[in-house]
């Protein structure tokens, strides 16, 4: 805390007891205001960082929160003046968004049904408030964090088409109800079809995530390599990409011959 508490003065020192030098409006730095906003975007950008270290990750979130607000109001209010620091905008919102993206990938669809449908409607509100942070990363265009959010999209469409996937089945349909039961058995018969075709219902939901991840992943490599970037997340977006191509292949498939057997085409 006392190296936060140093940091701190250290940037009201510099920044507002000694502002004549960096806040002319006559060296070509820009508007007084436009430069108090500036000292404001870092000093609550290296405030989130201090925090973070220091293991106050509810305190710096609320940082990071501060520095994208302030960012937004300068931007409106300024626009190119402020540009340079769109750097701390962006991964203060991408930092923001990882905080909640641990929580999603978290949520699982588990009976009872009630359990369920809480959970899916959690997993619905929280993948568009993710995106929402996301998108605004790309939107600041900044290639290293525009890389690492088009990846983040890709996931959070590929968790939320696994979870579904993964959904428990309602108890009366569930494998172990049947599972025991002589095969040809009416009841077996009856349960394991309408298991069946439960599994295949959340299958055809899921297939379309899984597209849409691989395209946000294209969409993080493309980045990536116009700017000459190779990091951790331009190799998840390549691992990921495979990964999601491989699902939707194999889910695809089967969703297309229910759909042609239905159909009386086989």
């Amino acid at each position: 805390m006392k190296r936060i508490i140093r940091k701190t003065v250290y940037f009201l020192i510099l920044y507002v007891l000694v502002p004549a030098a960096a806040t002319s409006t006559e060296n070509g730095s820009g508007s007084r205001e436009a430069n108090e906003y500036a000292k404001s975007i870092e000093t609550a950008y290296f405030n989130a960082k201090e925090l973070e270290e220091a293991g106050y990750n509810a305190a710096a979130l609320e940082a990071y929160a501060e520095c994208v607000e302030l960012f937004k109001e300068a931007s409106q209010e300024y626009g190119s003046d402020i540009e340079e620091l769109s750097g701390y905008a962006a991964e203060s919102a991408f930092e923001i968004a990882e905080a909640n993206f641990e929580n999603y990938d978290r949520i699982r669809l588990v009976m009872p049904p009630k359990t369920l449908e809480t959970n899916l409607s959690k997993r619905l509100e929280l993948s568009k408030r993710l995106v929402d942070y996301y998108r605004y990363c790309v939107d600041l265009d900044v290639p290293e964090w525009t890389v690492a959010a088009e990846v983040r999209m890709g996931d959070v469409n590929y968790s939320f088409a696994e979870a579904l996937c993964n959904a428990e089945p309602p108890p009366e349909i569930a494998p172990e109800k049947w599972i025991y039961l002589r095969p040809g058995d009416d009841d077996r018969i009856l349960l394991e079809d309408m298991h069946r075709n439960y599994v295949h219902s959340l299958e055809e939901q899921a297939f379309p995530l899984y597209d849409q991840a691989r395209a946000f992943y294209a969409d993080a490599l493309k980045t990536a390599g116009a700017n000459n970037i190779n990091d951790e997340w331009t190799r998840r977006a390549a691992e990921m990409s495979e990964e999601a191509e491989e699902r939707s292949r194999i889910i695809r498939a089967g969703v297309f011959e229910r759909r042609e057997f239905e159909s009386g085409d086989l």
